[in-house]
């Protein structure tokens, strides 16, 4: 009996969506500003130094809103602007970066415009970067929208760090590395959170603190 080919989850392309938090965290833009602020997602600058390429390929920038990808308000910080990483390698597909954050909405972002982002990806593995201390509440929301929404077939890993991916001591790259690992393996499909080095389903998470603990 023949065996049907398994997908190369390599070739697979991730969507990596932006809703804010320490993570994406950067010194203020403005004049004596004195809050640290999203700015641009750290996923573009982890996945390009882990492909040994440092640039992005700026005619691919998009954010997403209530209308999806190019439309909504969102933090006005041109820096913000979310950029296509770039493949360095032929045989591996690229990170493709979007933007749904919205410093004028509650935690960011929209869970039906995160939702509606998923739905409409072209790709069925989906990483998302998130506010650490409210990442499990954050991932449930998202799991139960795509649940009425009728996504059963998407694999989204919630990340995010302790620290600013752009200071030397910050946990980013591991956790977003751990994150696309899952995306890259044959993982079940539904919503799972990265952090403290390990993959967690969002209904098996509790949430303590700024860490993350399975049931």
């Amino acid at each position: 009996m023949a065996t049907q080919p398994r997908p190369d989850l390599g070739m697979v392309e991730i969507l990596a969506v932006q809703c804010g938090g320490a993570i994406d965290k950067d010194y203020p833009s403005k004049l004596y500003g004195y809050n640290f602020e999203v700015a641009s997602p750290s996923v573009e600058r982890i996945v390009a130094m882990a492909m040994g390429s440092s640039a992005c390929d700026p005619s691919c920038q998009e954010s997403a809103g209530p209308a999806g990808p190019t439309a909504g308000t969102r933090n006005p910080n041109p820096a913000a602007a979310a950029e296509s990483v770039p493949d360095v390698d032929s045989n591996k597909s690229a990170v493709r970066v979007v933007s749904i954050y919205d410093s004028a909405v509650e935690n960011g972002y929209a869970t039906e415009v995160l939702a509606q982002t998923v739905a409409e990806s072209a790709t069925r593995r989906v990483l998302v970067t998130h506010d650490l201390p409210s990442i499990v509440s954050g991932a449930t929301r998202l799991a139960a929208a795509l649940e009425r929404r009728r996504v059963i077939d998407a694999v989204v890993v919630f990340t995010g760090a302790r620290i600013p991916e752009r200071f030397r001591q910050s946990d980013a790259a591991v956790n977003v590395g751990i994150a696309i690992g899952a995306l890259r393996s044959p993982t079940v499909a539904g919503v799972y959170i990265s952090a403290g080095c390990l993959i967690i389903p969002a209904a098996a998470a509790v949430q303590a603190g700024i860490h993350v603990k399975a049931r």
